[in-house]
Parts: C-alpha cells; structure tokens; sequence
C-alpha cells in the first residue's frame, strides 16, 4: 500500500471510525478492512479525507497500519491497541527494547 493510501485509511479509521470496530474487522479481514471502511464513507467525506491525508504527508506524517509488518510487535500483543499509528521521526524505535 502507497504511504499516502496508509495516511487516507489511518484518517478515515480514527476520524470516521470507532478503534474496536475497526480492530474487529482487522481479526476477520485483515488490512483490507481498512480500505473497506473508506470505501463505505460518502464522496464528501472521502474528498475531506484525502485532503487531510495530504495535509498530513507535507508535515511529513506516516501512518502504521495494525496487521502489517511496520506496526510495533509488543503492541500489535495488546487486544485494544490502537489500529493506526501515526508517526514523525525515527520509525525503527518502535520496535526497539526499551
């Protein structure tokens, strides 16, 4: 997935989406349900979405999607972790021992 699509689901999860649904869907489809649940908002929300994921890239903002490899290992471990992690910086300290 394109680093600006990760930033447009991550928006459209925490914006338009509650945390536990979008975890939910994740355990029974995986990253697609991230792209399933834009793909459900109106065309009005989708454009707000795109902008503000675009907005959001300029600043140099990634996100991290839960399910993929990026996402920390200790927190994909916690049942209520949050789906999307958006992040600036050093992006391997994530996954470093503390």
């Amino acid at each position: 997935m394109e680093p600006l699509t990760k930033i447009e689901v991550g928006v459209a999860a925490t914006r338009y989406g509650s945390p536990g649904k979008i975890n939910s869907l994740l355990q029974l489809r995986g990253v697609l349900a991230f792209e399933e649940h834009v793909n459900r908002l109106d065309t009005a929300i989708k454009k707000q979405v795109k902008a503000d994921a675009q907005d959001l890239r300029s600043k140099g903002v990634v996100a991290i999607l839960r399910g993929t490899s990026e996402y920390p290992k200790l927190l994909d471990l916690v049942p209520n972790a949050p789906p999307v992690l958006f992040c600036c910086g050093q992006l391997s300290l994530l996954n470093s021992p503390v």
